[in-house]
């Protein structure tokens, strides 16, 4: 699993890095008002990329890595849906931008550029497909290469596109153009990665979809509502306070969003290890699913202290004096979702190993009612931090359920028996360099690691088991 995540994860790191350089320039040229629009088609596309994915690349990698020789035709499977529902979900996109654009809600504007996503949803949605079976492959670093040489075509061509006076429309319009390359370049790479496989059968009926449709959904669902809890203060400000109250809420959720990346592709490469232990050992599920929380918590808990700390200088540096203080107040909130999230992260694919997805529905279903509801009493009244406030207790929300199902499933977890030392070490860190914030604040990130590091080891928080696997890591293969 190091092997499977350390590339990908470096790769995203990496491609973050690139992305927060390039929100630099991007903030600064939008400014909050445009910010604020491509942010709220952004959120509007990534629903449509959910209902057009389908649960399906879930599925496929879950699949794919339990009958190996069956890829091929279910690859095929999946490429037919993802078709039909994107001719489908442009023609209802189409006619609800412009129903919007006649009532005055979204602009001319707002509307080309959700029409050009929608367009380069389709090259992204196939190449999201091979990724899948790159994944049940367990050669996850090959998708991931292909995501550095993503991010330098859209960094560069976004670049230009701003340069020429474009704006987030031209934003929208190098989507397209990145996501088509994308396509071509996992084609050409997944063809010395392919294994063998039984012969595609004829699996393109309008019955045959519908089964697997059937089969997706709850993946698809879970994925929506994931997705709806947890940035639909996003679509709800834009309407109820306006585009600068989002361009500032935006600004914050940048400097977030990379520290998303970091679990994401970390599951993704335990999942296929934990789909199969699923159905032959609990035991070592639960080994592996406790030993991934604390991996998981030793980051998030020190990176969310410093983050609440220096929220202010950081969104400065990101995104300009424009966005102060507003978005540094709703980062300082916001960063708390992250432990959260992390358990929340790992834990949802736990359940989907175990066939749990039903479960995932309801409890998803929970928690986007709980902050949709919130949001809508809150928002006006209280604007963006009420909007951070709730993405926290939304994710509290979630792990109740989450936490219960699995420890019924698993027994013998304990959370605060894994967080309680990276807690700890984490508010010693905080305490040395809360006097940074207001001056050399650089230099708090080397002294709250060596601080974090010490205190952490100094508790036992690396314990002989975590030394033993640090050691065959090292070992030569």
């Amino acid at each position: 699993m190091a092997q499977n995540s350390a590339f990908p994860i470096a790769a995203a790191l990496f491609n973050k890095a690139l992305d927060l350089a390039f929100a630099i320039v991007a903030l600064r040229v939008l400014g909050p008002g445009d910010a604020g629009k491509y942010a709220f088609v952004g959120v509007i596309a990534i629903y449509l990329d959910i209902l057009l994915g389908f649960g399906m690349n879930t599925w496929l990698t879950r699949e794919a890595a339990r009958h190996p020789a069956r890829w091929r035709p279910e690859l095929w499977r999946v490429l037919r849906a993802r078709a039909l529902l994107w001719l489908l979900l442009a023609a209802l996109a189409g006619a609800g931008g412009g129903a919007l654009a006649t009532l005055g809600t979204i602009s001319a504007a707002e509307v080309l550029a959700l029409a050009l996503l929608v367009l380069a949803l389709a090259p992204n949605g196939a190449a999201a497909a091979l990724s899948a079976v790159f994944q049940a492959f367990e050669r996850m670093e090959y998708p991931a290469a292909v995501t550095v040489q993503t991010t330098l075509l859209k960094v560069a061509l976004g670049l230009l596109a701003l340069a020429l006076g474009f704006g987030f429309v031209g934003l929208a319009a190098v989507a397209i153009v990145v996501n088509v390359l994308t396509l071509l370049t996992l084609l050409a790479l997944f063809q010395s990665v392919a294994r063998p496989a039984t012969a595609s059968r004829s699996t393109g009926s309008i019955g045959g979809l519908l089964d697997l449709l059937r089969e997706t959904s709850p993946f698809m669902v879970n994925n929506l509502l994931a997705s709806l809890f947890f940035r639909v203060d996003l679509f709800l400000l834009r309407p109820i306070a306006g585009d600068t109250a989002a361009g500032w809420y935006s600004a914050a959720y940048r400097v977030v969003d990379g520290l998303t990346l970091i679990p994401a592709y970390f599951t993704l490469a335990l999942f296929p290890d934990l789909a199969r232990r699923a159905t032959t050992d609990r035991a070592a599920l639960a080994r592996v699913y406790g030993r991934a929380l604390k991996a998981l918590l030793t980051l998030a808990l020190p990176v969310s202290v410093g983050i609440w700390l220096l929220a202010e200088p950081l969104v400065e540096l990101f995104a300009g004096r424009a966005y102060l203080p507003q978005s540094a107040w709703a980062l300082a909130v916001l960063i708390w979702f992250l432990p959260f999230s992390y358990v929340n992260g790992v834990t949802q694919y736990v359940l989907i190993a175990l066939d749990r997805q039903r479960f995932l529905t309801a409890a998803f279903l929970l928690a986007t009612v709980v902050n949709f509801g919130a949001n809508l009493l809150l928002i006006p009244r209280f604007g963006l931090l009420a909007a951070a406030a709730l993405t926290v207790a939304s994710e509290l929300v979630l792990l109740g359920p989450f936490w219960w199902a699995t420890t019924r499933e698993l027994p013998g977890l304990s959370v605060l028996r894994l967080a309680w030392r990276p807690a700890a070490a984490a508010a010693a860190m905080g305490a040395v360099i809360a006097p940074l914030a207001q001056g050399p604040w650089l230099l708090a990130v080397p002294v709250g690691a060596a601080v974090y590091g010490g205190v952490l080891l100094a508790l036992g928080g690396v314990d002989a088991d975590d030394r033993a696997l640090l050691r065959r890591l090292r070992a030569p293969t």
